[in-house]
């Protein structure tokens, strides 16, 4: 659906090469309502930043000072402090250009990674939905409201850490409070139901674009998808919340759940916050991995003595030893406790990843989407008990089950390297291997 309100001035590609401030422009990575994002060089730190430049028109602006507005989004986004929030660096005038310095992300969006892969796993997308859940809460804490959450302002790292970006809609305590609030503002696939009726935008109205937006790295497409802006405003408003199974039929009952809770019509009907909403994503993510995994696939005719599983991850696989992280930074590599673990009798499934998915898969009966649930219930729950990893730490936890048991380590980086161990009883063969590097390391 085209957005109405962007355009695509014919002098903006003329800037890259030029400088403002210390930022060297060097390309074009993308234009939204108020402005164009390049990607530059500090020539001062010397480190890739994403610089935008305001390309808003008072006309496009409703009236408004489109220079004004464009400054409240720094000031706004200057009061949250969390990694899961693009970081401003610092806002100025050069000329007739103002332009916003910020955190570059390295990766994709998370609509660019729907774009090219389709429905996510579930797993995968809780991870990311847990992610985008405590970069609002942190933003509703200090009082922001985003206005416009949806998959391309999802930004995800080369390591599958999201960031929430582009506030150029977002509203302080102050503006909830005055006429800005009920301007309706969004992109009307994500837009909450009071937004439509000409209500003033809350905290609400963000998890309601939130779970629009899981609803769609669940199944591949938003809740209402109609092409036309006045149907899409009617579903919204009174169409019945859709059930991602009819369109995902093997989805798990509570990612469904989940989803539908977020799209409730009325806000009392959501998650109380941005953090309940959180908290029950990563309930979610530890169902997902207690889960049985799903039942194996016919064995096909000539099928390879050792397969790698199916890539759970979208991201690059990193260059040689780029990912062959080190525990605890120091002593022995985690590519060597792969290799390890993996050749253990009792191992079916050994992945070295992050919290995005799996880098290496060293053992061919590993599902690729039960490898994903595991690291990424592990991820959380070490991220839940507040581990605090300094250097020269490994840390580990381990998960039975009546059937197998899993084990992961985390690193301060929050590289994974997790295992899927059948029986459950055989789960001390590879704590042992992890014990042994331990009193390697010294740790």
């Amino acid at each position: 659906m085209p957005d109405a309100n962007a355009r695509e001035p014919s002098d903006l590609a003329k800037l890259v090469g030029t400088r403002l401030g210390n930022y060297r422009l060097e390309r074009l990575v993308g234009r939204g309502r108020m402005g164009a994002v390049y990607l530059a060089q500090d020539e001062a730190l010397l480190r890739p930043t994403a610089v935008k430049v305001l390309a808003w028109s008072a006309a496009e602006a409703r009236g408004h000072d489109p220079v004004k507005w464009f400054l409240a989004e720094a000031r706004l986004v200057a009061r949250i402090n969390h990694p899961r929030v693009v970081q401003i660096y610092g806002a100025a005038r050069q000329g007739d250009r103002c332009y916003i310095a910020m955190e570059y992300v390295a990766g994709a969006s998370a609509e660019a990674l729907v774009a090219e892969c389709g429905a996510l796993p579930p797993a995968r997308a809780t991870d990311l939905l847990v992610q985008a859940a405590a970069a609002l809460e942190a933003a509703h804490r200090c009082g922001v409201v985003h206005r416009d959450v949806k998959p391309a302002n999802l930004l995800i790292g080369p390591e599958g850490s999201v960031k929430l970006g582009d506030f150029g809609m977002a509203l302080g305590s102050a503006g909830i409070r005055t006429a800005h609030a009920h301007l309706r503002v969004g992109t009307p696939y994500y837009t909450a139901p009071e937004i439509w009726r000409g209500e003033a935008a809350t905290p609400a109205s963000d998890l309601y674009s939130l779970g629009a937006t899981y609803f769609q790295l669940l199944t591949g497409r938003p809740p209402y998808p109609a092409h036309d802006v006045a149907a899409v405003e009617q579903a919204h408003l009174g169409a019945a919340v859709p059930d991602p199974r009819e369109l995902v039929p093997g989805l798990p009952a509570a990612c469904a759940a989940l989803a539908m809770r977020a799209l409730a019509k009325s806000p009392r009907e959501r998650p109380a916050s941005a953090e309940a909403l959180g908290k029950e994503a990563r309930r979610v993510l530890r169902e997902l991995a207690a889960a049985p995994p799903p039942p194996p696939e016919p064995a096909r005719a000539a099928a390879p003595p050792r397969a790698t599983a199916a890539p759970v991850r979208t991201a690059p696989r990193p260059a040689a030893g780029a990912a062959t992280g080190r525990t605890g930074g120091r002593g022995e590599g985690v590519m060597t406790l792969l290799a390890t673990i993996s050749s253990l009798p009792e191992v079916k499934g050994a992945v070295l990843g992050t919290s995005a998915g799996a880098f290496v898969d060293t053992a061919g009966e590993a599902d690729g989407e039960a490898v994903a649930a595991v690291m990424g219930f592990m991820w959380t729950a070490l991220s839940e008990a507040g581990e605090q990893l300094g250097l020269g730490a490994l840390g580990r936890i381990s998960l039975s089950g009546a059937t197998g048991a899993c084990v992961a380590t985390a690193e301060p980086d929050g590289t994974v390297l997790s295992a899927l161990v059948e029986p459950a009883g055989s789960l001390v063969a590879v704590e042992k291997v992890l014990d042994d590097a331990l009193s390697r390391n010294g740790a």
